[in-house]
């Protein structure tokens, strides 16, 4: 009887502490407003943000005179979504979707969106869910951003009902645009350009959990993501965009940098391989995660180029 009352007690302070510390887990990932310095400077996450700080520094005088339209949808949960739309002054049916990675926002992403604009591209650059300025409490680590995505390219078709619509990703934004390939989407979508997408979000999360914190990969990981069902409607272990890629019909272009420690470029060939749309792949030797454009520019936009002209009419 003993033992009895002092294993139930104990059995729920256990409990009580691995909900704890799986809620600090799910908080300090994908929770919008806890602060993320420390998950920032981790080992090549951090150039997310320092590559998209950089670049915007770096083209800011050079996008003040596109024009910038702000633009906003409404997602399918209800949520607020805003994006900048840059259009061409003379009329052009080409059309890029331009999605940010983690902890970012789209006016990071200014140099992707001069270099398309420059190529007669319009542009629309969104906040991802729980990123700028839209609304949401959460980072969807390209899931539930998949649907959001399919969102804006109804949104350019509502605009334009000729357009030809490409998508194009960094990193979490990337895993975003090859998961909505998977969806059902319209023929107005005619290719897609992932730039360092991982091929599963909850291997992800179990390698952050493992170099910057002392926390045992299991269980934590685990109760992470059923913390994240709960908090935020979606399991971290549905993010796979391996498993939507499979379903693909959407031409895609994999580009991946070898010496990338967030995302092994491994990640790139697992995703390649099980893509089962038309699919060409670059490899960027002795770049770090996204920054692929910034070692070999010109091997880069002439890739997407050659890659983009193949599908386009204009």
């Amino acid at each position: 009887m003993k033992a009895k009352t002092i294993a139930v007690p104990l059995s729920v302070l256990t409990c009580s502490s691995l909900i704890l510390i799986g809620n600090y887990v799910y908080s300090r990932a994908l929770l919008r407003y806890t602060k993320k310095e420390d998950l920032n400077e981790t080992p090549d996450l951090k150039n997310d943000v320092d590559i998209a700080l950089d670049a915007k520094e770096g083209n800011f005088s050079k996008m003040k005179s596109i024009n910038k339209i702000q633009l906003k949808i409404t997602s399918f949960d209800g949520l607020t979504l805003n994006a900048y739309m840059y259009e061409q002054k003379i009329y052009s049916k080409k059309w890029v979707i331009i999605v940010h990675g983690y902890n970012c926002y789209s006016d990071f992403m200014e140099s992707y969106t001069r270099h398309f604009y420059s190529n007669n591209f319009n542009v629309i650059a969104p906040d991802c869910r729980g990123h700028g300025e839209s609304e949401g409490n959460y980072i969807g680590m390209g899931w539930h951003d998949r649907l959001d995505v399919i969102s804006w390219i109804n949104k350019i078709i509502e605009k334009d009902p000729n357009s030809e619509i490409v998508l194009f990703g960094i990193s979490m934004g990337a895993a975003s645009i090859l998961s909505a390939t998977g969806e059902n989407l319209p023929r107005n979508l005619k290719c897609a350009i992932s730039d360092c997408s991982y091929s599963d979000g909850y291997k992800i999360i179990k390698n952050q959990i493992k170099s910057s914190s002392i926390l045992p990969i299991f269980p934590f990981a685990t109760i992470a993501n059923i913390i994240t069902k709960f908090r935020s409607g979606y399991f971290i272990s549905d993010a796979k965009p391996i498993n939507q890629v499979k379903k693909s019909k959407t031409p895609t272009l994999f580009i991946h940098s070898d010496q990338d420690k967030l995302i092994p470029f491994e990640m790139a060939y697992d995703l390649y391989e099980n893509a089962s749309c038309v699919k060409d792949m670059l490899i960027i030797k002795d770049a770090g995660h996204g920054y692929s454009s910034i070692v070999e520019p010109n091997l880069y936009w002439k890739k997407i180029e050659q890659f983009t002209n193949k599908y386009l009419s204009s």
